[in-house]
């Protein structure tokens, strides 16, 4: 009887704990990974005693995808994960896709790394069982993060990259289905650097989201639970509103250390320690 309602009580706290999971998202807008955005990844994980994965699915160049996210986790020393694995893409000679779901449960976070969204998007549903697969690991609180085109697919509704930019208007910019750990607002990436107003204000225009992030290189929004954003520099982003009026967008400029909550629309900023 003792061991029945052991049992019962184990199963009980772990589907408790799992309800009850922090859903933890870094979004890197362009360029090398910030030192920082790994320290935090790596703590969120589990610091050394975490295993990562690096999904590189976005390229067919994986092993300088692998070769690049250790070098950078390298630099952090004794706070760098015990390992990172790169599970090859749909279609490689040494894919496996029960080897990729059963990687999936054994890591404390994920790196989406960079190419091309709609090839990453295109693996991604090769199988019914990936996104799902994801989903799960997200809700069950590993660590996500995406850099470039990996940022890009994190939404539902995802910028391909395609469009006209030299305009803004309704349909100027290609959209496509992302992976949908955020499904309210929509993301940009290499931000300012690459002058990329146009194409997020196209997209607002017409699309069911009324939000949108502009994340610049060098930049991450680090978002703990779908909703508690904060800004890792050195670079910065933006914000586009439009939801009281489709053609008026209120914008803001998000330094290093500001903070924003989607559910409440609040902005704030971290306050600096006093030496």
């Amino acid at each position: 009887m003792k061991s029945i309602q052991a049992i019962v009580f184990t199963l009980f706290f772990l589907l408790v704990g799992q309800a009850l999971a922090e859903t933890k998202l870094l979004l890197i807008g362009g360029g090398d990974y910030p030192q920082e955005t790994l320290r935090l990844m790596s703590e969120w994980a589990g610091s050394k005693k975490s295993k990562m994965m690096i999904l590189s699915w976005a390229t067919d160049d994986t092993e300088y995808a692998l070769e690049h996210l250790q070098e950078s986790f390298a630099e952090l020393g004794d706070e760098a994960p015990k390992e990172i694995i790169a599970p090859p893409y749909p279609g490689h000679d040494d894919f496996s896709k029960e080897e990729f779901l059963n990687a999936l449960k054994e890591v404390g976070g994920v790196m989406i790394s960079g190419g091309d969204q709609i090839v990453l998007m295109e693996r991604l549903m090769s199988e019914p069982e990936f996104l799902p697969a994801l989903h799960e690991a997200y809700e069950r609180g590993v660590v996500f993060a995406g850099n470039s085109a990996g940022t890009a697919a994190a939404t539902q509704t995802m910028l391909t990259g395609e469009g006209d930019f030299q305009v803004i208007g309704p349909g100027k910019t290609e959209v496509a289905t992302g992976i949908g750990f955020l499904k309210d607002v929509i993301v940009d990436q290499h931000f300012l650097a690459r002058k990329r107003q146009n194409r997020i204000m196209s997209v607002l225009l017409t699309s069911k989201e009324r939000f949108a992030f502009g994340i610049d290189e060098d930049c991450t929004l680090a978002i703990e639970d779908g909703r508690k954003v904060t800004v890792i520099g050195p670079s910065m982003a933006m914000t586009f509103d439009n939801h009281e009026d489709r053609n008026k967008f209120v914008t803001h400029l998000l330094y290093p250390g500001d903070t924003f909550d989607m559910i409440k629309g609040i902005y704030g900023t971290i306050p600096k320690p006093r030496h």
